[in-house]
């Protein structure tokens, strides 16, 4: 796998799937420079096609940070909720120079196949159940519909060279 600094070109990205230009694993880093941030990506995907979607130039980027922290679900619930990271955004007006954040992606098929057994698990509660009916074939049916749909893996992680800044920007992450 090749690391690439990239700048998006003036296309439209909305219709575009990460696979067809990523592959199945990629990752994305974003490290605050002086008065900007570098975006890179990692990925195993041919330079033509990442050369027709973005600007791209290859490159290496150091890991000489000091403190990692991962982010991730408490419970199991959490992994069936439709969970949204929109304050991921909010931590980049935090940050400081040299400090990174990583998502690490990975398509996984056989994650459809558990959302499907869950929703199926769900429908048979919710048929039992005396209390809390609705919420649960809501539920299911949301889990079916995002089984059709390309479900990923994600990793994500923040690098910093002090242990109280990482405490920090776990705290803007919540």
């Amino acid at each position: 796998m090749k690391l690439f600094k990239v700048a998006l070109k003036d296309l439209n990205y909305s219709k575009l799937e990460q696979t067809q230009v990523f592959g199945n694993v990629f990752e994305f880093v974003f490290l605050e420079r002086e008065k900007e941030v570098d975006f890179f990506v990692r990925t195993s995907a041919q330079e033509e096609i990442l050369r027709k979607y973005l600007m791209i130039k290859e490159d290496n980027l150091s890991f000489n940070q000091g403190f990692v922290g991962v982010l991730s679900l408490k419970k199991e619930s959490d992994f069936y909720e439709n969970i949204e990271y929109s304050n991921l955004l909010n931590i980049i007006t935090y940050w400081q120079k040299d400090e990174q954040i990583r998502f690490w992606v990975v398509l996984e098929p056989r994650l459809n196949d558990l959302f499907l057994r869950k929703a199926e698990v769900l429908k048979k509660e919710a048929q039992r159940a005396m209390f809390g009916k609705r919420k649960k074939e809501v539920q299911a049916s949301l889990l079916g519909s995002l089984a059709k749909k390309n479900i990923y893996l994600l990793h994500i992680m923040f690098y910093t060279k002090d242990k109280q800044r990482l405490k920090l920007l776990f705290e803007y992450a919540k």
